[in-house]
C-alpha cells in the first residue's frame, strides 16, 4: 500500500472514530477501504526485512484491527486481523512466548468472530457445543477457509506452546477440523499452509491417535510440493516437531542447513516475511542442538 492510499485509510479511520462522518459516509468508506486491508496484509509479507518488519508490524496491526471494529462484522476484516495477529505471534513468539500467546488467542478470537457469521456454527458457537461447531465446520464453503485456517493457526500454536496448561489442548477437535476442512476446500491456501499444520499436529500426535510419523511426512511432502520447496517455514515445523522429537538427527540439520543456505528474498515476494521469520528460527533451533540430541 502506498503513502498516499496509507494517508486516506487513515483519514477514513480517524474521521470514524472521532464521529466525524455520518452513517452514509461511513458505508462508503468500509466500501473505500475494503480493498486496502487484504491489500496491507499482502504488502506486509512482502517485506524483505524481518528488523524493519519488527518495528513496524504492531502499528499496521493496530490499523488492521481499526478497520476491523469499523465494519465489526466483515468477514474479510475479521479473517484478515487473524491472520496478522498470527504473524506477530510467530514474529516474537522465540523472545517473548507471553506476548505471542496474547497474539495466538487474540488471532482465534478474530477468526471465530468471522466464523459466527455461519447461523448454524453461530448457534453452536453460542451453546458452547465442541460437537456441534465440528459438524457445523464441514458445512462451510471457500470463503471461510482464511478465517477457519488462521483461527485454527493462532489456537493451535497457543496449544503446542502451552501442552503444560491443562486447558490448553481441550479445543483441538475444533482445531483440527477447521484446519481439514480448510486443507479440503483449498489445500493450496497461503502457500500449503494447513499442510503445514498437520506436520506439526502429525508429529506431536502418537499413532494410535490418528497422527505418526507417516502422516507427518505425508503433510510434509504435499506442503513443499505446493511451492517447490520454497516455503522455509515448512522445514522449520518439520525439524521442531517431527525430526527432534524422532530422534532424526540426520534429518533435522538437514532441514537447518536447506534454510540457512536459502536465498532470500526468493523469486516468490509473497514469502518474504515467513521465510525470513524461517531463517531466524533456523538459527535458534541451531544453536539448542545439543539440546535435542
Amino acid at each position: 500500500m502506498n503513502i498516499r492510499r496509507m494517508s486516506f485509510v487513515c483519514l477514513i479511520v480517524a474521521m470514524v472514530f472521532t464521529g466525524c462522518a455520518s452513517p452514509t459516509t461511513h458505508r462508503i468508506a468500509i466500501n473505500a477501504i475494503s480493498p486496502a486491508v487484504p491489500n496491507l496484509a499482502d504488502c506486509l509479507l512482502k517485506q524483505q526485512s524481518l528488523n524493519l518488519t519488527r518495528e513496524g508490524l504492531a502499528g499496521d496491526i493496530m490499523l488492521i484491527a481499526a478497520l476491523t471494529e469499523m465494519a465489526p462484522k466483515n468477514l474479510t476484516f475479521l479473517s484478515t486481523a487473524a491472520l496478522a495477529y498470527t504473524a506477530q505471534g510467530l514474529v516474537v513468539e522465540d523472545e517473548n512466548k507471553e506476548y505471542a500467546d496474547e497474539m495466538y488467542l487474540i488471532a482465534k478470537d478474530y477468526g471465530m468472530r468471522a466464523l459466527r457469521k455461519d447461523s448454524k456454527f453461530n448457534k453452536a458457537f453460542e451453546a458452547n457445543d465442541t460437537n456441534a461447531m465440528v459438524e457445523a465446520i464441514k458445512g462451510l464453503d471457500e470463503k471461510y477457509v482464511p478465517a477457519m485456517f488462521w483461527s485454527a493457526m493462532g489456537w493451535g500454536l497457543y496449544m503446542f506452546a502451552n501442552l503444560d496448561k491443562p486447558e490448553a489442548p481441550l479445543g483441538l477437535p475444533l482445531v483440527v477440523a477447521m484446519v481439514d476442512r480448510a486443507r479440503e476446500l483449498d489445500p493450496t491456501y497461503f502457500f500449503g499452509a494447513p499442510h503445514l499444520f498437520f506436520v506439526a499436529y502429525n508429529g506431536f500426535v502418537p499413532v494410535f491417535m490418528g497422527g505418526g510419523l507417516d502422516k507427518a511426512n505425508d503433510s510434509f511432502a504435499k506442503c513443499l510440493e505446493v511451492t517447490d520447496g520454497d516455503f522455509l517455514l515448512a522445514r522449520v515445523y518439520y525439524a521442531k516437531f517431527v525430526a527432534g522429537p524422532y530422534n532424526l538427527e540426520e534429518e533435522y540439520d538437514k532441514q537447518i542447513q536447506t534454510i540457512l543456505d536459502a536465498v532470500t528474498p526468493s523469486d516468490k515476494p509473497e514469502l518474504n516475511l515467513v521465510n525470513q521469520i524461517a531463517k531466524k528460527k533456523a538459527q535458534i533451533l541451531l544453536e539448542k542442538r545439543g539440546e535435542r540430541f
